[in-house]
């Protein structure tokens, strides 16, 4: 079973997925979203492009849809 932040913060409904990972870096480890990345073995550019697995499967938002949270509205 992979490892999940908790408690997950809610994604904004003007925030980009980037914005949200950079925030859950700062609350969950106090540094930039790059350690948290590599903490959580994600990688940087997938997870910038957007790509689905990185996204939702590594760090996912329980509260928000894959539309939402990908920024494709």
């Amino acid at each position: 079973m992979m490892a999940r932040l908790y408690p997950v913060l809610p994604i904004h409904p003007d925030e980009t997925h980037r914005s949200w990972a950079a925030r859950l870096a700062a609350f969950h480890i106090g540094a930039p979203v790059t350690e948290l990345f590599e903490d959580m073995n994600i990688d940087p550019l997938a997870y910038a492009l957007g790509a689905p697995d990185e996204v939702e499967n590594r760090i996912g938002s329980p509260n928000s849809s894959r539309i939402t949270l990908l920024g494709c509205e």
